[in-house]
């Protein structure tokens, strides 16, 4: 029997954040869908107007009710590859500052194809909450790589700060995917020595 350890609270606007983020999966996994001029469509609501995305721009704000910040879409067009990168994956920054959004947070998506496997490395004083969209992957962390966990299809994953760690991609034919949100909004990636475990 485990003792009960009490969690750091979460943010409550880090789990909105992340919500928003898992809203936009259709697009992932349906391009027609993306091209929906009507898939995002506000209601009306105490007299504001809704407002249809255009299909064709892949970043759209949409005007707030008073005191309130406007939404923001980000459709996969618009997804950045230029963000801090480890060997063995392809993280693709969506919820950020360069796209122009008032946040505290950074929000992307993280693929390793089959058979692949990441560096070491762990991302500072960030938390990262991880939903697994796709596959299955085998994640390895600690000072010395000595722990080791394997999370499938909607799994949800958390990594303290400062936690070095890496993850496998056990699938000789299918890539794993995850949704990534981070805890502040400037992107930390350390990568560490390959031999960092001995």
């Amino acid at each position: 029997m485990t003792s009960a350890v009490a969690a750091p609270k979460t943010p409550r606007c880090f789990i909105l954040l992340l919500s928003a983020v898992l809203s936009v999966y259709p697009f992932l996994n349906n391009p027609e869908h993306a091209e929906s001029p009507s898939a995002h469509t506000p209601s009306t609501r105490n007299g504001a107007e809704s407002v249809s995305a255009p299909a064709h721009l892949s970043c759209v704000r949409i005007s707030p009710l008073p005191d309130h910040l406007p939404l923001s879409i980000v459709r996969p067009a618009a997804f950045d590859p230029g963000t801090a990168q480890t060997p063995g994956s392809l993280r693709l920054a969506a919820i950020t500052r360069g796209h122009g959004l008032e946040t505290g947070l950074w929000g992307g998506t993280f693929l390793v194809e089959p058979g692949a496997r990441t560096g070491i490395h762990h991302h500072g004083e960030q938390e990262t909450i991880v939903y697994v969209l796709e596959g299955t992957s085998v994640v390895r962390w600690g000072e010395r790589g000595e722990s080791e966990a394997t999370v499938h299809a909607g799994d949800f994953l958390h990594v303290p700060a400062w936690t070095p760690h890496m993850e496998i991609n056990p699938s000789a034919d299918r890539p794993f995917r995850w949704i990534v949100v981070r805890s502040t909004p400037d992107p930390i990636v350390v990568n560490l020595p390959g031999d960092y475990w001995g």
